[in-house]
């Protein structure tokens, strides 16, 4: 078994390293645009704010608010659509009989995780060096939540892999969907905005918990709204999703192959 797993970890560091280089290449220009995509998603935001009004929360720099949403929504987006079309990109290394899907699924999450942890940390930093004054409030509380985020991510995309290999149009309705989260989930304005007859409705979406819970965790003075906090909901979403991903991976892992 300890044997097993020593293998895994090789192949999964071996692929990480592929994954580094095709996405990113052998230049630097690859890594800073990782950076640089967040970055003008909060200046544009901050822009809007100045035009139409201040949409987040009075208490916090409307930069910090940005950054603590963005980012790990970014993690969450690049983590399901990575590990969902992580075959795709991989088929022809299948034939090696030491890597199988998972593999790829794994490989792909981690290295999201490990990018955008980089790119946060990044953030956070260069606006406390421009004069941006922030207080933390629980770092360990926040990266559990970052965590949650990243597995949530996963889980979904692990669930959707055999069923975009089934029907290919899955993948245009995702891309749709998580351009409506990013503008639903509390990433680019505070929640306070939304009416409390909608938060019903609202609070079955497990990426707003997530926004939530890891503001009021990264920042003092942030308190997230009992209805939108609920993190053994969205640890419940999470197991499913993960064990049905398994499960049909498994009964269709031959047409996955083929597809």
């Amino acid at each position: 078994m300890l044997e097993a797993i020593k293998k895994q970890r090789k192949v999964v560091r071996a692929l990480i390293l592929r994954e580094m280089k095709t996405r990113f290449g052998n230049r630097r220009l690859g890594y800073l645009w990782s950076l640089i995509e967040p970055v003008i998603h909060v200046m544009f935001f901050i822009l809007l704010w100045k035009i139409f009004g201040r949409l987040g929360p009075h208490r916090m720099p409307p930069e910090v608010f940005l950054i603590s949403g963005i980012v790990p929504f970014f993690m969450f987006r690049n983590t399901l659509s990575s590990v969902m079309n992580s075959i795709k990109s991989n088929r022809a290394l299948l034939v090696f009989p030491q890597i199988n899907m998972l593999d790829f699924s794994i490989a792909r999450a981690l290295l999201e995780l490990y990018t955008y942890t980089i790119i946060f940390i990044a953030m956070m930093v260069g606006a406390s060096l421009i004069g941006i004054e922030y207080e933390l409030n629980d770092i360990l509380g926040a990266m559990k939540i970052f965590l949650v985020m990243w597995l949530l991510g996963f889980g979904i995309g692990l669930f959707l892999l055999p069923v975009a290999a089934l029907f290919p149009v899955v993948d245009t309705i995702v891309a749709i969907l998580i351009r409506v989260m990013y503008l639903i989930s509390g990433v680019i304005f505070s929640i306070d905005r939304i009416p409390p007859k909608y938060y019903d409705y609202i609070s079955w979406n497990p990426v707003l918990h997530c926004i939530q819970l890891f503001r009021s965790e990264l920042l003092t003075g942030i308190n997230a709204k009992d209805e939108f906090s609920n993190l053994p909901y969205v640890l419940g979403v999470t197991g499913i999703l993960f064990l049905a991903g398994l499960v049909l991976q498994k009964r269709l892992n031959r047409f996955i192959l083929t597809s």
